[in-house]
């Protein structure tokens, strides 16, 4: 499944909500391909791994409504495919993969940092990289520290270079409030003072980003700020805010 990133200037959300779209209409043209791949299976057997991943979340919906579909095997993914690729492709785009599984958004903001800050310079960091109590932590050594088996706080996404700055970034979307936003609103916040500690305990050529799109979260931007004191070394803004912030620097 290929994600698509679309950069059309600095407005991040404009741009995210332009890839995600983009990017389901090439898993549409993809999920296609396999599904018709499928159908002409013999047994479910004879399927490569990509066709068995498509086969297993099938076999779940069907199972999801055991007594209405009356069998979840082979022949009933089969018959359940041939509905999908009879159906309006206006349909069709509901039983594919989704593109806010993908990534999407994160891809679309580091990008972003290349094409319009330093190209090739910013890249996803490295797994379990921290910023916490004002130090720099691997996960390993950080549950060691807690004396934790699972830690309950989200690593950094992106890491890049300005000369010999080093600029570490928190990224997220999110368009509409509800649900779950107290937690988008929390996460961002506990990322803004973790950057902002680090900034008054260290004196070095590190350098801390929280990167906010989408209409909601871009709303919180001037509260979250209120916890920013050491504002040449940190900053909280939207994607055109970053990236003008970064570029003087």
């Amino acid at each position: 499944m290929s994600v698509q990133i679309v950069i059309a200037g600095t407005n991040g959300a404009h741009n995210i909500d332009t890839s995600r779209q983009a990017t389901n209409q090439s898993n549409l043209e993809d999920a296609v391909d396999i599904w018709e791949s499928i159908v002409q299976l013999q047994s479910e057997s004879h399927a490569n791994k990509e066709q068995k991943d498509v086969i297993k979340t099938i076999k779940s919906r069907l199972k999801k409504n055991a007594d209405y579909y009356g069998a979840e095997d082979f022949s009933a993914v089969k018959k359940m495919i041939i509905s999908y690729l009879n159906a309006d492709p206006w349909l069709q785009i509901n039983f594919c993969k989704d593109s806010t599984r993908q990534g999407v958004d994160e891809q679309v903001q580091r990008e972003m940092l290349n094409h319009f800050v330093y190209s090739g310079q910013f890249k996803k960091a490295p797994s379990g990289l921290y910023v916490y109590e004002g130090r720099i932590w691997q996960k390993k050594e950080l549950l060691k520290a807690k004396n934790q088996n699972k830690l309950d706080i989200k690593d950094v996404d992106t890491i890049g270079y300005i000369g010999n700055k080093q600029v570490f970034v928190f990224q997220k979307y999110t368009k509409v409030g509800g649900g779950h936003q107290d937690n988008v609103y929390a996460e961002s916040l506990h990322f803004i003072r973790e950057f902002n500690r680090y900034a008054e305990e260290n004196n070095d050529l590190y350098f801390f980003v929280a990167q906010l799109d989408g209409e909601w979260l871009e709303e919180q931007i001037p509260s979250l700020r209120q916890s920013i004191t050491i504002q040449d070394r940190v900053f909280a803004g939207n994607s055109d805010q970053v990236i003008a912030w970064l570029n003087q620097l």
